[in-house]
């Protein structure tokens, strides 16, 4: 419908017909929305991408919590594939380490003489270290190592559980590798590869909480001349620098267990690389 000039100005401010008025209109709002999506698009491409941390910051950040943690107390849940057995391991530790309590016993469904081997007691009072053997109801002390002691021999100086704690403050020599963020239940972690420096056949998994970089497992794999060893220990709960009190790394033998001297300078439940 083609209406006169002067009528066509008055009503949409051209001389266009109003089938050409609106059709122009048209044209003028697609340009509007291109020209809008193409900025969003250029904003977003200008936007900083959030990268992953690299491997060694993350573990870092760990070893920072466990550093500063004037206590630390804990239950892991051990799975271990020589013996095909699950083992409950409770610990409870202050002034770095050098006061410990570790309760480590088999699941409940376990049975036979390994299954009793497993069932340990280790106490230190941050000068001896006792360690008690309910299958043979005898238990061992060891002087508490010096720092330089510790040092040389590394975490193996420490029975049970404790040196791999004590590891955990520490960010170790070797190769970090930042595998994957994934999740342990609904907990966000990320997922570190670690080889030690050296020729040790030992590979490190640490699964890290992404939103406290508490440790939420740690799995094993090594060898032992041609047979494949692998450990799975994972963090069922965890308490840092709530009070303990002294009297907890005080050994009293159980009834009727008696001492079992080794020779100068050997080390009874060797801790996990």
């Amino acid at each position: 419908m083609k209406l006169s000039g002067h009528f066509m100005r008055f009503f949409t401010g051209s001389e266009y017909s109003l089938t050409e008025y609106y059709q122009k209109q048209d044209e003028i709002m697609i340009r509007k929305n291109m020209i809008a999506v193409c900025t969003g698009l250029t904003v977003l491409a200008a936007a900083p991408v959030l990268a992953a941390p690299n491997a060694r910051t993350i573990m870092t950040k760990m070893a920072k919590v466990y550093k500063n943690a004037n206590t630390y107390q804990a239950t892991w849940s051990v799975n271990t594939q020589v013996m095909a057995m699950k083992v409950d391991s409770i610990m409870q530790m202050k002034q770095k380490g050098k006061q410990f309590l570790m309760n480590m016993h088999p699941a409940k469904d376990a049975q036979g003489p390994m299954a009793m081997a497993m069932n340990q007691h280790v106490v230190c009072n941050g000068k001896k270290i006792y360690d008690y053997i309910a299958l043979l109801n005898k238990y061992t002390v060891i002087d508490f190592p010096s720092a330089a002691q510790a040092k040389k021999m590394g975490q193996g100086m420490m029975p049970g559980m404790t040196g791999s704690i004590n590891s955990f403050a520490t960010v170790q020599p070797g190769q970090y590798k930042l595998l994957k963020a994934s999740k342990i239940g609904a907990t966000p972690v990320w997922v570190i590869l670690y080889h030690p420096t050296g020729k040790i056949d030992v590979t490190n998994y640490y699964y890290i909480n992404r939103d406290n970089y508490h440790i939420k497992m740690l799995r094993i794999a090594m060898k032992q001349g041609a047979t494949p060893i692998n450990v799975e220990m994972t963090v069922v709960s965890e308490i840092l620098n709530k009070p303990i009190a002294n009297t907890l790394f005080q050994f009293v033998p159980p009834k009727g267990a008696t001492k079992l001297d080794i020779p100068a300078g050997a080390m009874m439940g060797k801790g996990m690389p």
